[in-house]
């Protein structure tokens, strides 16, 4: 009878635990959302809509809670059994490859962009790379004829591969930078696992970068409103580096 009590103490134990995990992870993601509502008042457009997804979260695991411990139980030991390790890291590296161009690939850019000219009629783009793109294509030389604040990079790499993706427009060139912010993000993950030796803390540490680097206070409400505000005002500048290195 004592074991028998004791069995049942110990699976409440577990059933507690897993719960008060899930609760409190639930309850700082909430209070985070709160914080970033608080602090970005006049624009706290993904905050609202993340709050009101994780209160809507929320009430269905307190609904359901019986069959979401059973389904965590049951990954939990498949994910603890060692012989599924290999295959679990390749399907983990590739859902994750996968999550990067999902949460940076903008579907519908045309629609996108009309909201950034609306909004602030491209000053932020046009200050840090139309305009000196524009310039190159015209013949200026960068920093002589033209001051360029942003770069050499950016201004001449975009220029020419917009012009092999059909020409020099705000399409294309947002285009450009938002596959370039994709491609970039991609490769800092596998330099991540590759140096880090740790698939969890590569992901950990690029879920951190997306957070600080392309949406910050500074990038409006759409990362891409403002260029110099990605990786792309510093990622272009390597084939020049290597040009000049080598020339």
């Amino acid at each position: 009878m004592i074991d028998h009590h004791k069995g049942i103490l110990r699976g409440l134990k577990g059933q507690l635990t897993i719960r008060a995990i899930v609760e409190g992870l639930l309850s700082f993601f909430l209070l985070n959302a709160l914080f970033k509502l608080h602090v970005y008042y006049y624009q706290p457009l993904l905050a609202q809509k993340v709050y009101v997804v994780l209160l809507i979260i929320s009430v269905l695991i307190k609904i359901s809670w019986p069959l979401i411990e059973r389904l965590l139980r049951t990954v939990g030991r498949l994910v603890m059994d060692e012989n599924n390790a290999p295959a679990l890291k390749i399907i983990a590296n590739a859902a994750f490859i996968v999550f990067i161009f999902l949460f940076l690939y903008v579907p519908d850019l045309e629609s996108a962009i009309a909201r950034v000219f609306m909004g602030e009629q491209f000053h932020g783009i046009d200050a840090c790379l139309m305009n000196t793109g524009w310039a190159y294509h015209a013949g200026c030389k960068l920093d002589v004829d033209i001051n360029n604040r942003y770069g050499l990079g950016m201004a001449v790499m975009v220029s020419q591969l917009s012009n092999l993706w059909g020409g020099f427009t705000y399409l294309n060139v947002y285009t450009i930078v938002m596959l370039a912010c994709i491609v970039y993000f991609i490769a800092a993950y596998g330099l991540l696992r590759w140096w880090l030796k740790s698939t969890g803390l590569a992901m950990v540490g690029i879920l951190m970068f997306l957070k600080m680097q392309p949406f910050h206070d500074e990038a409006a409400s759409f990362y891409l409103t403002n260029p110099s505000t990605t990786v792309c005002r510093y990622y272009f500048d390597l084939p020049l580096y290597g040009w000049s290195f080598y020339s």
